[in-house]
């Protein structure tokens, strides 16, 4: 038995001492300052390998051991915050089968390759890559922001919310506790300045607004740009990626984001189709990496801003900003998105923030740990949201109207929803009542086809059934359909909406020189990878409108 201490643990299990030589002197080197490096023999008891394994931030296996998918399958429904990473050597058939088996059936999350040099720094790049996201979720992290309030709040998840979205590290205490009297009297605080917050540099905030959190946190009030060459509406894939290409060739972009970076993306805890990121990266993470690559272009982003009007003018158009202010813009993209549709049940959405999120698993799903959930909506964001909670919910229940998961959810997601013990999936049934107190303690189900309905004790409900468009606030010129969502291209021309002589360009909108990209834009494939190529896609369009060498046989949408 290995002597346990306070340091989170690495445990690794291989099937001969060569291998668990190899792996012990990567680990030792790297790692055993901060992280209790235990290395098991594989003929252990398969109990005593699980009971090292608790509270560990990764298990590495070697995926040639004949009792890896035993010990796994324990381990990830006893142990859901534990990584699970798979070892195997190159060039052996077998190993090869064996790993595609055990990622099949979602028992281990990535693998590596057996080191051959010490130090092997792509192994230790995937190890690390593990750590972080156990340290994320379970380990001490600077906090830029501490909230502190009596209770978990509407107000308080409104703000942990759009701090977990825009990847801001913090801490919530509440009043009561030792760490929460602390912060609240070192800062001059008390029961009546609550909810409260702290940042990193002392100033206090006092039930602040998401607009104030924001400001106070970038900064950004003071530097906004009045005039720009192209004007994004939207902070998400789309948005991002016309915002990295329009500054990258020599464009001054501006991005207005109503809520947080990455949109609705943003609220997916693991993407794993998107392209060059091989074991999934987090939407939160994706959406900060292209943040902060726009940035170093020299994009202006404003959290929190929203459009409210948008205006032509002589040669350029005028938007006006829901701070107040106004932004001229030579172009604008339109990718704002669209916003969760509401289950329309009012007294749930008396508890919204409260237990009834829309969207928000990644945000709340460490707060659920033991709780019997629900995930309502059958498409690929509520079976991203399901898994994520499985790692920390006792129980998920996926409420879905319809009768199967394929048609609206991707291969991948439903096997690994198979795979995971502690969801179950309800076909046929919707929710039509809910209640509680100050939050959520139930809520009453319906089955489709018998009308019979039943009362289950719920305290978290989590609601991803799709969404409609933000689009209200645009002027008649730009043509949209019965659902709200804008046309493009080809479809403004033969609408016979388009005003001028020329070809409208690849997502032009029925206003010359503003465009439509991603979720917002009708026709839009509905993934992260397709709104990032609009994104992209758009900016060409944008240099032509500019430039005017609009030409008949350019491309169209």
């Amino acid at each position: 038995m290995v002597e346990m201490d306070n340091k989170p643990a690495i445990v690794s299990v291989c099937r001969d001492q060569t291998t668990s030589r190899i792996i012990e002197d990567q680990l030792r080197q790297r790692y055993s300052t901060d992280y209790d490096i235990r290395i098991l023999a594989a003929d252990s008891d398969i109990e005593e390998m699980q009971s090292e394994c608790r509270g560990a931030a990764l298990l590495m296996t070697d995926v040639m051991w004949g009792g890896a998918a035993e010990l796994l399958a324990i381990v990830k429904e006893r142990e859901p915050a534990t990584g699970r990473l798979g070892v195997a050597p190159w060039g052996q058939p077998v190993a090869s089968s064996g790993l595609q088996e055990l990622l099949h059936d979602g028992l281990i999350e990535y693998f590596v390759i057996l080191p051959k040099v010490l130090p092997d720094e792509q192994f230790h790049r995937t190890v690390t890559e593990f750590l972080e996201e156990w340290s994320r979720d379970n380990g001490d992290v600077f906090e830029v922001v501490r909230l502190i309030d009596r209770d978990g709040s509407a107000a308080i998840h409104r703000l942990r919310d759009l701090l977990t979205r825009n990847y801001v590290p913090h801490g919530f205490y509440t009043s009561d506790s030792a760490a929460g009297r602390t912060l609240l009297a070192e800062n001059g605080l008390d029961e009546n300045t609550l909810p409260a917050v702290v940042m990193f540099d002392g100033v206090s905030l006092v039930d602040p607004t998401e607009r104030e959190l924001a400001d106070a946190i970038t900064g950004q009030a003071v530097d906004a740009p009045t005039e720009v060459d192209v004007l994004i509406v939207g902070g998400g894939p789309a948005g991002l990626a016309a915002a990295v290409y329009a500054s990258s060739e020599g464009l001054s972009a501006a991005v207005l984001e109503r809520e947080a970076i990455g949109g609705q993306a943003g609220t997916t805890s693991l993407i794993r189709n998107y392209l060059g990121f091989n074991r999934g990266i987090s939407g939160q993470e994706l959406a900060s990496r292209a943040f902060r690559q726009a940035w170093a272009f020299g994009t202006n982003v404003r959290f929190i801003r929203e459009a409210t009007s948008l205006t032509i003018e002589a040669d350029s158009f005028q938007v006006t900003v829901s701070d107040g202010t106004t932004i001229q813009a030579r172009s604008v993209i339109l990718a704002q998105g669209v916003s969760y549709r509401r289950l329309g049940i009012q007294p749930l959405e008396n508890f919204v923030g409260a237990g009834v999120y829309y969207g928000a698993a990644v945000t709340e799903a460490p707060a659920t740990r033991g709780q019997d959930v629900f995930v309502v909506g059958g498409g690929n964001s509520a079976g991203q949201a399901s898994v994520h909670l499985s790692r920390f919910a006792l129980r998920v229940s996926l409420l879905v109207r319809g009768n199967s998961l394929a048609d609206s959810m991707s291969e991948y997601l439903i096997a690994e929803i198979e795979a995971r013990p502690n969801i179950s999936v309800e076909f046929g049934c919707q929710i039509v009542d809910g209640g509680g107190d100050t939050k959520l303690e139930w809520i009453q189900l319906e089955d489709l086809k018998s009308g019979a309905r039943r009362r289950a004790d719920a305290q978290s409900l989590f609601v991803l059934i799709g969404a409609v468009p933000a689009t209200d606030w645009l002027p008649l010129e730009i043509d949209k359909d019965e659902w709200g969502f804008i046309v493009t291209g080809d479809e403004v021309a033969h609408s016979q909406r388009w005003p001028i002589d020329r070809p409208p360009l690849l997502f032009e909108t029925s206003l010359p020189g503003v465009f439509a990209v991603g979720d917002v834009r009708r026709g839009s494939v509905k993934r992260v990878a397709s709104a990032v190529g609009e994104g992209s896609a758009a900016i060409q369009s944008c240099h032509a409108y500019l430039s005017g060498s609009v030409t008949s046989d350019r491309a169209h949408a």
